[in-house]
């Protein structure tokens, strides 16, 4: 824990956000019962973190604003649990939030890479039209 250090994106590295159709997982709410549905969503795909023995990516924390909306989701980060070596670890991680919840217009992602003793790494930033 001592020797680690915060775990970087490779220089050049870009998040990307983009508009897809996705399925709901319906179920039931407070509000009652919700059925799989598609629905619009935003996809968000961080890239791999640069491979450092001593700076491994555990997690990504995903925050997408829109308006006055903001929300918050914490990711496991692709491979997390493998070898450096280990082709999940260079492998996107991916997650998405219902289009729905942010009013339309613009809405910006920010990833931050977390390593394993909590340590943060620099944030990369897209952003995407909701409608």
């Amino acid at each position: 824990a001592r020797k680690s250090v915060a775990p970087q994106f490779a220089s050049g590295a870009g998040l990307t956000a983009e508009c897809v159709k996705a399925k709901n997982r319906g179920g039931k709410t407070a509000k009652g019962e919700v059925p799989v549905a598609e629905q619009a969503a935003v996809k968000v795909a961080v890239p791999p973190v640069a491979p450092d023995r001593d700076a491994r990516v555990y997690r990504f924390e995903i925050t997408a604003r829109g308006g006055d909306v903001t929300k918050t989701m914490t990711v496991v980060a692709s491979g997390s649990a493998n070898a450096l070596e280990h082709a999940d670890v260079k492998k996107p991680t991916e997650c998405l939030f219902a289009a729905g919840l942010f009013p339309a217009g613009e809405v910006t992602v920010t990833a931050t890479p977390i390593g394993w003793f909590g340590r943060r790494g620099r944030s990369l930033t897209a952003k995407v039209k909701v409608s």
